[in-house]
């Protein structure tokens, strides 16, 4: 449902008891330019394809969730991101 969201550039989803795997689909939604996803209960792993979005500028926040493995290499990619806020996961 994220992904159909190509027009929106802010995302705020933070704060909610929302739970599952970030989804891939966040890929189609190239005008982000924020990305609030912190504080949920999100598992899995962080897709490589929203850290391929070259439009996040401003905000890109996973914090306080439950994301494994290690952060993908793509977090290089974010050149022009400004804040990056991926702490206090729990890593299985």
């Amino acid at each position: 449902m994220l992904g159909n969201l190509t027009l929106a550039i802010t995302i705020y989803i933070n704060k909610n008891t929302f739970n599952g795997r970030i989804p891939p689909s966040l890929r189609n939604c190239q005008n982000f330019i924020l990305l609030d996803l912190s504080s949920n209960n999100l598992t899995g792993i962080i897709p490589k394809e929203i850290l391929g979005l070259s439009s996040l500028s401003i905000y890109l926040d996973m914090s306080n969730n439950f994301l494994t493995d290690s952060l993908p290499s793509e977090v290089g990619h974010l050149v022009n991101l400004g804040t990056r806020c991926i702490r206090k996961q729990v890593i299985r």
